[in-house]
């Protein structure tokens, strides 16, 4: 049984001359490098007869943009104080409007062939929602890593749906948006890595809403602008994983 601890955390600790006499073929450096994985990344807490392991900074934030997040949640919150209280009062968690969120989303998918005004709307709960759940959190004081992996796991599906539906419906060609969720998705997963291993991007853009924007725009106006604004995000979006990717080589 493992003894009690008094919240204080238990890392990993790896035995080198075990590791390295049955994988002999890695170098020391490489040793060094999954040691400094392992306990950044990795923290065990006792609980009990079981353990617990959860990850440090295992976001996809830059480093500026959590900051920066951070100062805008507490904004939200203070504005929407009100209708936190009324739902903590209903017991509703910020999970729920996790989920809510992606559900509200998704709805653009049956919605755009034949409802666009309705989808677009749908698009716009998912907004709205997305930018709760956050504060919620905070002010029911259940933030946790959980939720943050959950919240970027819903936004990614709500954006693959949409650049899917968007394709399906000939305003993006297929290999435009394949190659721009290609290359969020790409970015996303290294900043999750590179967080994890304590050497964050500096600055990110993720900029679904920016896409999301665009679509009233484009369908008011007749003006081709999905495309042409999707191959420039996916350039931008190219080079922050080019560079991710030599980032992490290097840490590796």
């Amino acid at each position: 049984m493992m003894p009690r601890g008094n919240n204080r955390e238990r890392r990993i600790n790896v035995n080198r001359e075990a590791f390295t006499s049955s994988h002999g073929f890695f170098r020391k450096r490489d040793f060094s490098a999954l040691s400094f994985a392992l306990r950044n990344a990795v923290a065990v807490e006792p609980q009990g007869e079981r353990m617990s392991c959860r990850i440090n900074s295992a976001d996809c934030y830059a480093a500026r943009e959590r900051s920066w997040m951070e100062r805008t949640q507490n904004w939200r919150a203070a504005a929407l104080r009100p209708l936190l209280q009324c739902l903590s009062r209903w017991d509703i968690r910020a999970d729920a409007v996790t989920w809510g969120s992606m559900a509200a989303g998704l709805l653009f998918i049956p919605l755009f062939p034949n409802h666009p005004a309705l989808a677009i709307a749908a698009l716009a709960v998912h907004a709205l929602l997305d930018g709760m759940d956050g504060p919620l959190a905070r002010f029911q004081v259940t933030a946790s890593r959980r939720g943050s992996f959950t919240d970027t796991v819903t936004d990614q599906c709500v954006l693959a749906g949409v650049v899917l539906s968007l394709t399906n419906a000939g305003f993006l060609s297929v290999w435009t948006g394949g190659a721009f969720l290609f290359a969020y998705t790409l970015v996303v997963a290294f900043a999750m890595v590179r967080n994890a291993l304590g050497a964050p991007y500096s600055w990110l853009i993720r900029p679904r809403f920016l896409l999301y924007a665009a679509i009233p725009v484009q369908l008011g106006t007749s003006a081709a602008i999905l495309e042409w604004l999707t191959i420039c995000l996916t350039a931008i979006l190219g080079f922050k994983a080019f560079t991710g990717c030599r980032a992490l080589r290097r840490a590796l």
